[in-house]
């Protein structure tokens, strides 16, 4: 009876969950793992690759508002310290299906704003550039676009955000500072108008009617 081969991604034999030095099926899969790991390095197929593209897609996912916590539940359930260690560890490796997940991920979410505004306060803190800012995440001599700086905000790109229906939340998620900041800066370019338009679509109409007649009465 021809007993059936293990993965060649394992490291032990079928009677243990991890390797085991005195084990002698575990050290003949473990060469094996080992030979076909050389093979596909040579042949342009490795295991792992640099984690800067990785750590550098997840700092950039916090910094546009999504926790560690979301983005290991839209991973599959992946844990928030794993998530963690990706985003910290610039000068590790990762596996090419974990580099490829998160890739995928902040493809699908680099434009979208995640709403959590402590996440993204926390980001900008540290200096960590948005998904708009790179061009190639993987490029080691990349920096963020120069003409950016943590915590910058354009009135104008917040009266386009708000011509879209952007609410209050989703702009601090999205620029990473608090309302009352952004309110400042749209006072200071002259467009208070736009922040009362945020202010309708964050509070709906009665908010606005409830001013109006607030502003009256006085």
């Amino acid at each position: 009876m021809t007993t059936q081969a293990l993965p060649r991604n394992r490291t032990c034999c079928g009677e243990h969950t991890r390797y085991a030095p005195h084990c002698q099926p575990c050290r003949d899969q473990r060469a094996r793992y080992e030979r076909h790991r050389s093979y596909d390095e040579v042949n342009g197929r490795p295991r792992v690759v640099p984690n800067l593209g990785t750590s550098r897609r997840v700092q950039a996912l916090v910094a546009n508002g999504w926790s560690l916590t979301a983005i290991g539940e839209r991973l599959g359930g992946v844990s928030k310290d794993a998530v963690h260690n990706w985003m910290t560890n610039r000068a590790g490796q990762v596996r090419v299906a974990t580099h490829n997940k998160v890739r995928d991920l902040y493809d699908e979410l680099g434009d979208r704003p995640g709403g959590n505004t402590k996440s993204a306060a926390a980001a900008r803190r540290r200096g960590w550039a948005k998904p708009n800012q790179w061009l190639d995440p993987d490029d080691p001599d990349e920096t963020p676009d120069p003409g950016w700086t943590p915590g910058h905000v354009d009135a104008h790109d917040v009266a386009f955000l708000a011509s879209t229906g952007e609410t209050w939340p989703g702009l601090e998620a999205r620029f990473g500072i608090e309302r009352h900041s952004l309110q400042a800066v749209l006072h200071k370019a002259g467009m208070s108008d736009v922040a009362q338009r945020i202010n309708l679509a964050t509070n709906g109409p009665e908010h606005l009617g409830f001013t109006r007649r607030a502003k009256a009465v006085a």
